[in-house]
């Protein structure tokens, strides 16, 4: 039981059970004592290991790879391994702490990655090269849109360069391809998942749709976007328009205020013909 400091009496609790759910001791978090842990039955979930996640990626890959042509076949396992690595690599030198509670990856995080690779389809991934292009791509969106501070993008680029050139033969660094990125933003009504090659191209697309937007807005007396789509608005775009495109996407959209994320989102949310609720 318990004692009511307000009522001044001794609650006897009975027919109750209490059941835990306990992380890591930081960010305030203390060490539970034995003192305190001796009244319960303790179960630990431990993370699935990289052994047992092999071969479920493994299957998935094969089964994606079934109508591609044979050359991938030898570079799949090349990606498997690309994509268990790279996590490794970032749950390691990204830790979450008080100062970057984002930094809190799972294998869940992986399994976003893989998902991001079977959107992209073989008419439209000429080659294992840019497949893997399409791979380093994922690893940006899942993992480094969420790193803050500069010495931490720095830390995954470095990373990103080893896994690069030992599991996807690339002759090439992150750091030489800062544009790169994939969307279906030019083909929502087929969901083709293209690299984003021509910019003049997306941004007429944008200012079109912003201009479509507008006039049906003011039909219903709704908000009207002013965007200037240089290239950071365009990339922020795409951005958020690829978590709105994969199944069960979500996101934390952060910033300063008067700095455009809502009208940004409101261009996204239109492109793919959803509706931008706010509470």
């Amino acid at each position: 039981g318990y004692y009511d400091k307000t009522r001044h009496f001794w609650k006897q609790i009975s027919k109750a059970s209490f059941l835990f759910s306990a992380g890591p001791a930081f960010g305030g978090r203390q060490e539970m004592t034995e003192r305190f842990l001796r009244h319960m039955s303790v179960f630990t979930l431990n993370t699935t290991s990289y052994t047992d996640l092999r071969p479920i990626f493994e299957v998935v890959i094969l089964g994606h790879f079934a109508e591609y042509p044979r050359e991938y076949n030898v570079a799949k396992s090349g990606f498997v391994e690309a994509i268990l690595d790279m996590h490794d690599l970032i749950t390691q030198k990204l830790p979450v702490s008080p100062r970057n509670p984002q930094y809190l990856f799972s294998n869940k995080d992986a399994g976003k990655v893989l998902s991001g690779l079977l959107m992209g389809r073989k008419e439209n991934i000429l080659s294992p090269e840019q497949f893997a292009r399409l791979i380093v791509h994922e690893f940006c969106r899942v993992y480094k849109d969420r790193i803050v501070h500069p010495e931490d993008k720095a830390s995954f680029e470095t990373e990103a360069d080893k896994v690069i050139e030992k599991h996807l033969n690339g002759k090439w660094k992150i750091s030489s391809i800062p544009d790169l990125l994939f969307s279906s933003i030019t083909s929502p009504s087929t969901d083709q998942y293209l690299e984003i090659k021509d910019w003049k191209e997306v941004k007429a697309l944008l200012e079109n749709a912003q201009e479509q937007n507008n006039k049906e807005s003011s039909e219903r007396n709704g908000p009207i976007l002013n965007l200037v789509f240089f290239k950071e608005a365009v990339e922020y775009v795409l951005k958020l328009a690829r978590v709105l495109s994969v199944p069960r996407g979500n996101l934390i959209n952060i910033g300063h205020q008067s700095l455009g994320r809502k009208s940004l989102l409101g261009m996204a949310t239109y492109l793919y013909d959803m509706d931008l609720l706010t509470v």
